[in-house]
């Protein structure tokens, strides 16, 4: 079994009604990293558009939890247009994350471990994780 497989695991195994709180928690461990490490806001920027771009689509409860993200960090609501207008500049771009994934490489492993099951638990908010979804992920992690 793969890393990410056994993070997938862990979390789709997990009693449903106890995901919003892990998510939660994974927020708050992640925003302690990113005072450690500056360059991780811009890597889950490029994550979670790499994310909500890789199906085709982004669904009501991704705008929702990008809704509660931005109220979380910045006490402001979510401007769709305004994400939905980024992920089309990113996604006409080609989506290339390779910088970003080189930085993420270099994070000591129990970073990219809280990370990818942050992104796990923001993957499978709309109830599934799409293969190429799950592709990515473990290119990320193995």
């Amino acid at each position: 079994m793969s890393n990410f497989e056994i993070l997938l695991n862990e979390y789709i195994t997990m009693d449903a009604k106890d995901r919003g709180g892990y998510f939660l928690a994974k927020v708050q461990t992640i925003d302690g990293y990113c005072l450690e490490q500056p360059m991780l806001a811009e890597i889950l920027e490029v994550f979670l558009k790499k994310i909500a771009s890789i199906d085709g689509k982004l669904d009501i409860n991704e705008y929702a939890m990008m809704q509660a993200l931005n109220m979380y960090h910045r006490g402001l609501p979510f401007k769709a247009e305004e994400f939905a207008a980024t992920l089309a500049k990113f996604v006409t771009d080609g989506s290339h994350t390779e910088i970003e994934e080189a930085q993420f490489a270099m994070l000591p492993d129990y970073m990219k471990v809280d990370i990818v099951m942050f992104l796990i638990a923001f993957a499978c908010v709309d109830g599934e994780l799409a293969p190429e979804e799950a592709d990515w992920l473990t290119s990320l992690i193995g």
